[in-house]
Order: structure tokens, then C-alpha cells, then sequence
């Protein structure tokens, strides 16, 4: 997309990501602006979960800035910033507890967690359920 309007929503500048001394990204540059649609295509290993997970707070680049929701990694509180981030990977399924039902799993993305480790109140449990019956999924 070539559109610069728009409030920045994400901005990347010259990341690198190194992991075992090998680098995985090199001095990538990349903005999003509100409104815009983007797609990551590669090869596999080519850096697009390394790209993610440092967008999601997940991994730090070794160097340069990131910039998320105008909140600049290395000054400002990530796992805030990680409240307001929604992510859908398959990936993610591996990291969710065996054990936790699906209306505990919808509940804690509230938290920003992958489990529950604070209190749950009633209505948080109501508007987990109404997403459920909202989008088909409450036989599950």
C-alpha cells in the first residue's frame, strides 16, 4: 500500500533480530498507517513470526525502534500495550493451556495472558458468553 494517511498504527525503524548470533531480521523498515491492510508472505524462516512477535511484545529486536499504537518498546509498559494488541496465529494454540475451556480462553484475552491469573467477575463471564453466542461458538 502506498497510502500515508492516517494515524501511524505501527512503525518499524531499521529493526534487526539476531537469535544465536544468526540474524533473522535485518534493518527492516515498515509502516502502517490506520485504515491500511497489510499481509506477511514468505518462505518458512524467513522472519514473518520473528516480525510478529516483536509487534506483539513477544521478542525485543536487537536493535532499532519499534513503535506500537504510539507506545516506543524500551519506554513504555508492554504488557499495557499488549491488552490493546489482538492476535490470531495458528502458533498461538500451542501456547494456551491444555486445560483451559474456551470461555476461560476468550476471558483471558482480556488479561493479555495466555491463562487466568486474576479474579474474574460476573459480567467479564457475560461478555465472554455473548461473544460466544455472537459469533456460533457457545455449544463449544
Amino acid at each position: 500500500m502506498t497510502s500515508t494517511t492516517g494515524k501511524t498504527i505501527i512503525e518499524l525503524d531499521n529493526v534487526c533480530f539476531n537469535r544465536q548470533d544468526k540474524a533473522i531480521l535485518k534493518n527492516i523498515q515498515w509502516t502502517i498507517n490506520q485504515g491500511q491492510h497489510w499481509s506477511l508472505l514468505g518462505l518458512n524462516g524467513s522472519g514473518k513470526s520473528s516480525i510478529i512477535n516483536i509487534l506483539t511484545g513477544y521478542n525485543f529486536p536487537s536493535s532499532g525502534q519499534v513503535k506500537v499504537l504510539d507506545q516506543l518498546f524500551g519506554v513504555s509498559s508492554i504488557p499495557d500495550l499488549q491488552k490493546r494488541i489482538g492476535i490470531v496465529s495458528a502458533w498461538i494454540n500451542q501456547e494456551i493451556p491444555s486445560h483451559l475451556s474456551v470461555l476461560d480462553t476468550i476471558i483471558s484475552g482480556k488479561f493479555a495472558s495466555l491463562g487466568l491469573y486474576q479474579k474474574v467477575t460476573d459480567s467479564l463471564i457475560q461478555e465472554a458468553e455473548d461473544l460466544l453466542e455472537t459469533f456460533n461458538f457457545a455449544a463449544f
